[in-house]
């Protein structure tokens, strides 16, 4: 029958668009300038200004400083470099404005990854951006250092800056800067932390989390992931006071914690120059003279694994998004947790899930086999109508329903399991790129080393598109020879070059549910032959 081949058809354009739209649609060209921020330091005040843009001057109070006797000093302190880590992070520092050279997620279940968070960093950008009353950050020199913080200070004409990165539990971060005047003048401060990412890169963190979005939270649980600057300013219009803000880097997430306070916040998504950028600013500060202030800023900078942002209790934890799928992929990912905790492999905890899942949905599928059963049993009589009417289609197709009728068979029915699997395959894939659990979970030692990536061999799709010729072959044919042909090797074809840049945790999903579902197939045709 026509229907089957249009609904096939119709299956198989859904599937192939997904995947070209998640793995092969074209990237946005990429400018070959870095974008440049310049800043402007007005009564002692650093603020930051998009490039380009006129800097509008700001009245200078009488009591402020003058900003000529805040610039930077000719002297440099010479570089200092070294390392702090707490067991989760391990940090590498420049003393060159008291910058992150490296920030590589050590772990135990992540280390092999070798994971650099800083490799996300937009060009120009750096960690942590702290703004300075001397406009610039300086060229530091190491106050104090230690296995888990270190302490960057800097003076001129009296004024000392006291820059400190401090690394608590798991992959909470402080960072702080203390501000001392020691000159006879007001010193106006506005503290603020600047943080500027790729918004799109597929070669770093993750092959399967192409875009790095926005995210922000307000203290009513108000959220927004925010993919370009029309999501921003939508979110913003209705006011910029946030109590949190980031990137997402997909298995990953890079935040700013107001954990007692809110943040005015700007942001910018620009797709040409490849940048996701945003600014958290604290209370406006005016250090009289003799008077100091420490602005600290909590971070949460690593994996985002469930229960740590939940531990956060500021709504970080909605980060782990899985779209409009939710309602299928968050059941799933606790099924697979629930196996996982008494099996201690992912790998088997899927091959698990999907013997449950084709559990529950057999009813449904022993009906659709049963219905092909009564099919290949009327082929004969088919073919007689095929032979009858060879120059009548219209005609063969009634009579042909009318078969189908007579006999209680659905025409339809050989395609309800690829239709009731679609929304399942669709929320696992969701699933898998989404939850961290299966980022660098092996299944196989030097095979299937992390569930979350392709198979690196291809023997899962290879396999995968054996097992579905197989099972076509199987399946009763309502079509002529020719089209009977063309189906049967065009699906595990197509398929099977789908399944090559799946993650490898979604085939073997894939290939276990193909081979129960020949397996069944096999019963009950022997039970209703």
């Amino acid at each position: 029958m026509e229907n089957k081949n249009f609904i096939i058809a119709i299956i198989l354009s859904v599937v192939v668009m997904f995947i070209w739209t998640e793995f092969f649609a074209p990237k946005p060209q990429k400018q070959a300038d870095p974008e440049e921020i310049t800043t402007e330091t007005v009564a002692g005040e650093s603020v930051p200004a998009a490039a380009g843009e006129p800097v509008q001057e700001k009245q200078r109070t009488a009591e402020s400083i003058n900003e000529s006797d805040l610039r930077v000093s000719s002297v440099i302190h010479p570089e200092k470099t070294g390392s702090i880590t707490n067991g989760y992070l391990t940090l590498e520092y420049s003393s060159l404005t008291g910058k992150v050279t490296s920030s590589k997620i050590v772990a135990e279940r992540y280390a092999s990854k070798e994971v650099d968070l800083i490799d996300a960093l937009a060009a120009g950008g750096y960690f942590p951006h702290l703004n300075s009353i001397f406009g610039d950050e300086p060229a530091y020199k190491v106050k104090n250092s230690g296995r888990d913080f270190v302490e960057f200070k800097y003076e001129n004409n009296g004024v000392v800056e006291i820059k400190k990165i401090k690394l608590l539990d798991n992959y909470r971060v402080d960072v702080s800067k203390k501000v001392i005047n020691g000159t006879e003048y007001a010193i106006p401060w506005t503290p603020s932390l600047n943080y500027k990412s790729q918004q799109e890169n597929q070669e770093i963190l993750s092959s399967y989390r192409r875009k790095f979005n926005v995210v922000m939270g307000r203290p009513d649980g108000e959220y927004e992931s925010c993919s370009d600057q029309k999501d921003i300013d939508k979110f913003l219009s209705s006011g910029n006071r946030v109590n949190w803000a980031g990137i997402d880097y997909g298995y990953f997430l890079f935040a700013v914690l107001g954990r007692d306070k809110e943040y005015e916040l700007d942001a910018e998504i620009d797709k040409g120059k490849n940048i996701s950028r945003f600014t958290v600013h604290s209370e406006r500060q005016v250090l009289q003279p003799g008077e100091e202030h420490e602005e600290v800023f909590s971070l949460f900078y690593g994996t985002k694994e469930r229960k740590l942002l939940v531990k956060e209790n500021l709504g970080l934890e909605k980060t782990i998004s899985f779209g409009w799928t939710s309602f299928l992929s968050e059941p799933l990912l606790i099924a697979l947790n629930f196996f996982y905790r008494y099996v201690g492999n992912y790998g088997i905890a899927i091959i698990l899930l999907t013997i449950v899942v084709k559990l529950l949905l057999f009813p449904l599928s022993n009906a659709s086999y049963k219905s092909m059963s009564k099919m290949k049993k009327l082929q004969p009589k088919i073919k007689q109508l095929q032979e009858k009417y060879k120059n009548d289609k219209e005609t063969l197709n009634k009579e042909t329903m009318l078969l189908y009728q007579k006999e209680g068979v659905n025409p339809l029915g050989g395609c309800l399991p690829m239709f009731i699997q679609m929304p399942v395959y669709i929320s696992l894939y969701y699933m898998i790129q989404n939850a961290v659990e299966l980022y660098n979970a092996p299944f196989l030692p030097f095979w299937l080393t992390d569930l979350s990536e392709k198979d690196p061999f291809y023997i899962i799709p290879v396999s995968l598109g054996a097992l579905m010729f197989l099972q076509t072959k199987l399946t009763p044919q309502q079509t002529d020879n020719n089209q009977a042909k063309i189906m049967m090797y065009t699906m595990p074809v197509v398929f099977t070059w789908i399944s090559l840049v799946l993650p490898s945790g979604m085939t073997l999903y894939w290939f276990i549910n193909t081979l129960l579902g020949i397996a069944q197939q096999f019963y009950v045709t022997k039970k209703y032959q």
